[in-house]
């Protein structure tokens, strides 16, 4: 549905210093934060496992809840090239996906953690192309819920196979999101679902494109971090 993945913000690093811990796992990293019972898996965005915002969301999302939360490194330290972004053709960026961040890859990684870290269920959160990922292993027996910020390349097709409950949280310039509410709203669990757009946020304003230092955005991704918060306490 949205592609605004490939063609708009720019990423920015920013000067937050992460709390948690960067381990090895296997051939990858994983950034890791909290010490809860619940064990949250997050899917950055294409920029990778280095992008401060998305460790700082990752950060307030373990601070003073239940809640363990790695961030492998699908990538294995290949994110997109930030001097390259955004690519003349958005072809390059399906390609880069396509082979350092395909489905197979997503499960190795995923599978390796879980095993590491001796997890037997799971909730997700997914930021653009990671959000593509969410509404894949909310199919996942394993999974107790789902969160897809700003998520890109969703299909309504997605929806079918979705088994709990997903909050979607889209910026103004996301594609819509109700192919897939349609799906989901038959579901026994339809109504536990829960959708918000932020129409006067950009794409990726949760993640690698969001600049926290500017109150509005920093307002509507903390409001996003506490209902997240609230969801996965709520159906974990």
């Amino acid at each position: 549905m949205s592609d605004a993945c490939c063609t708009k913000g720019t990423p920015i690093r920013g000067d937050y210093c992460g709390k948690g811990v960067v381990k090895q796992v296997g051939d990858f990293r994983v950034y890791e934060v909290g010490s809860g019972s619940k064990t949250v898996l997050v899917a950055y965005d294409i920029f990778g496992i280095d992008v401060n915002t998305t460790r700082h969301f990752c950060d307030r999302v373990a601070e003073g809840s239940d809640c363990r939360v790695l961030m492998p490194d699908y990538f294995r330290g290949n994110p997109f090239p930030t001097e390259n972004f955004p690519p003349a053709d958005r072809q390059v960026l399906y390609d880069f996906v396509n082979k350092v961040g395909n489905w197979q890859i997503v499960q190795e990684v995923t599978e390796a953690t879980l095993k590491h870290y001796n997890v037997q269920n799971f909730s997700i959160i997914g930021f653009c192309w990671g959000g593509k990922q969410v509404v894949r292993y909310a199919a996942d027996p394993r999974c107790r819920a789902g969160i897809c910020v700003h998520g890109s390349l969703l299909e309504a097709s997605d929806a079918e196979n979705i088994r709990v409950p997903v909050f979607f949280a889209n910026a103004g310039d996301d594609g819509p999101i109700d192919p897939l509410k349609n799906i989901l709203d038959k579901k026994p669990f339809g109504s536990q679902c829960l959708y918000k757009v932020y129409s006067t946020m950009s794409h990726g304003w949760c993640a690698g494109r969001g600049d926290w230092n500017k109150p509005d955005i920093r307002e509507a991704a903390f409001e996003v971090i506490d209902l997240t918060k609230q969801f996965i306490a709520k159906h974990h």
